[in-house]
């Protein structure tokens, strides 16, 4: 059966002021542009221009609910609170992580927090991915390939495809959790760094929750200072701290057989202006931004963008 479609009355179009975009942000000529679910649906009822507040019209907050009720319609989702007191199953992420993390984070010049030193890449060893070699790159891919396969509903891109959706792909560096998250957020993977900066010291002031997942405060700080590091894999943890922090609601789409649309809402009322860290000219995303991220399970995180 095709999926169903659920048809909304086009909202009062408003008009918003649009973010003045540096030369570098221009598209030239001809480049496709790449848009994000919500742009999608912000541009077919005529509100495709972004405003510079933090608070977008709500018109543009209905576009986003409008995809989120979409996605409900066809899948019923595990909804997952940032302070669930899930410990066992961070663990269990955790330890999935560090097991995948072998040879792959080598070749990838990342790690995981807390991953034993003697695992670290030798000094000169590849560190980006457009530094390895086409047959070891094609393994990699073939393995993320595999990793995806699921019964009965098919491998990752099949599951997005059936949902009029497809991946954006992010640079396979250990950022990449960050990397979509800065996509879905700042419209560029490239600011991923003030997303890990953001999700490190919203943990650090919170550690009455974030540290009970951690044998005792030695070890939660042992993986502070690791998550600081760049090419530190996101985790479990990091998602939750960047959904309270910026007071945004993660739609996850993973490559899990069984519960594999999540949605993180955050337990916080308000933008921690504390913690929050955001590329030189933007401001805070308002309150409530929807983000929608694809992840295979335990290594990779992409953005979602509406499919060409």
């Amino acid at each position: 059966m095709p999926p169903r479609r659920h048809s909304s009355p086009s909202p009062t179009r408003t008009a918003s002021p649009t973010r003045q975009r540096s030369p570098g942000r221009q598209a030239s000529p001809g480049r496709r542009v790449t848009r994000t679910v919500s742009d999608l649906i912000m541009s077919a009822t005529g509100m495709f221009s972004r405003s510079t507040s933090r608070h977008k019209s709500p018109s543009s907050g209905r576009s986003e609910h409008n995809l989120s009720r979409q996605l409900s319609s066809l899948i019923d989702p595990v909804q997952k609170s940032s302070r669930a007191q899930d410990i066992h199953e961070v663990r269990a992420q955790r330890s999935a992580s560090l097991r995948a993390s072998e040879g792959t984070s080598a070749r990838r010049g990342s790690r995981v927090a807390l991953q034993p030193m003697q695992q670290l890449p030798e000094r000169g060893s590849p560190t980006r991915m457009s530094r390895v070699g086409s047959t070891m790159r094609n393994q990699i891919v073939q393995s993320l390939g595999d990793a995806s396969k699921l019964a009965p509903v098919g491998d990752l891109s099949k599951r997005l495809d059936a949902l009029g959706m497809q991946m954006q792909e992010m640079e396979g560096d250990g950022n990449c959790q960050f990397r979509a998250v800065a996509f879905n957020l700042f419209e560029s993977q490239s600011h991923h760094t003030v997303v890990r900066q953001t999700a490190c010291a919203h943990m650090q002031k919170n550690s009455d929750f974030f540290g009970i997942f951690f044998d005792g405060e030695s070890e939660f700080n042992k993986y502070l200072c690791d998550m600081r590091r760049n090419r530190t894999w996101g985790d479990e943890l990091t998602l939750r701290a960047i959904v309270e922090a910026y007071c945004c609601e993660a739609h996850v789409i993973t490559s899990e057989s069984a519960n594999w649309y999540l949605v993180y809402s955050p337990e916080t009322t308000e933008i921690d202006e504390a913690t929050v860290a955001c590329p030189k000219g933007w401001n805070p995303p308002r309150f409530g931004k929807q983000i929608f991220l694809s992840y295979i399970s335990p290594i990779h995180y992409n953005a979602i963008v509406a499919r060409a």
